[in-house]
């Protein structure tokens, strides 16, 4: 674990232990809002007035894509019991909502492979944790992050920002490694090679919904025309449109 997600992990354990039921709702909501703002700064979070409810929201994160205003419901959830988590997946899947765990879900474990499946076919369903949203939002470490940040590696900034809007499937802290490498070239100013746009299109169109899947591939294709020293040629061979 990280520090920032040792961090949140210690939050919101103080947060359940206090004696008080509003704060303890309070603070947890706080926390995992926290980590939200970390990753899509440009959206608004919405704390609703329920909590570990069945089928009403604790969070509600809002946006706007082209002009369009758009959401996502966020459910928490005490832990990932893939059992109880699978039925949150089947009756809550119309709602296309993240489903946060206050707690890390152990992986590898056997009882991951059904919940994966499960999560994959619900198609616009995100399982995850708040520590793999932690992760993600510093996915190298505080050092390496810090070397790694916007302007050094604008494909991870527009992965993390689009992760809680368009994610699917189950997303551990392994997958969040896998996600970040996929998105960080290796050398910072260098022309993108094929091998690595197609690591990175493979992933992202296992890890996000097709629709966001796409834009976040044209984002890249894009910032290979930055870099490459062919721009005009290369730039007739795109079409199609690129939203925020």
């Amino acid at each position: 674990m990280s520090n920032r997600s040792l961090a949140v992990t210690e939050q919101i354990r103080t947060a359940m232990a206090s004696s008080n039921p509003d704060d303890i709702v309070t603070g947890v909501k706080e926390a995992v809002a926290q980590e939200v703002t970390s990753l899509s700064p440009d959206a608004k979070i919405v704390l609703t007035s329920y909590f570990n409810h069945t089928y009403m929201p604790d969070l509600v994160l809002e946006w706007h894509d082209a002009g369009k205003r758009d959401s996502r419901p966020i459910f928490l959830r005490n832990d990932l019991r893939p059992e109880v988590t699978e039925q949150d997946v089947r009756s809550l899947a119309r709602q296309e909502p993240v489903v946060l765990s206050l707690t890390a879900l152990d992986e590898p474990s056997v009882a991951a492979g059904p919940l994966r499946e499960r999560a994959r076919e619900a198609n616009r369903v995100l399982v995850t944790d708040v520590v793999s949203l932690a992760d993600m939002a510093t996915p190298f470490g505080t050092q390496r992050s810090a070397l790694h940040g916007q302007e050094d590696a604008p494909l991870l900034r527009l992965v993390q920002a689009n992760l809680l809007k368009g994610g699917r499937g189950l997303l551990t802290p392994q997958d969040v490694e896998r996600l970040a490498q996929s998105a960080t070239p290796p050398d910072s100013g260098v022309v993108l090679t094929d091998q690595f746009l197609a690591t990175f299109q493979e992933t992202t169109d296992e890890m996000f919904a097709p629709d966001a899947a796409l834009r976040l591939r044209r984002s890249a294709e894009l910032l290979r025309l930055g870099l490459s020293t062919e721009v005009i040629d290369a730039v007739t061979g795109l079409n199609g449109e690129l939203r925020d």
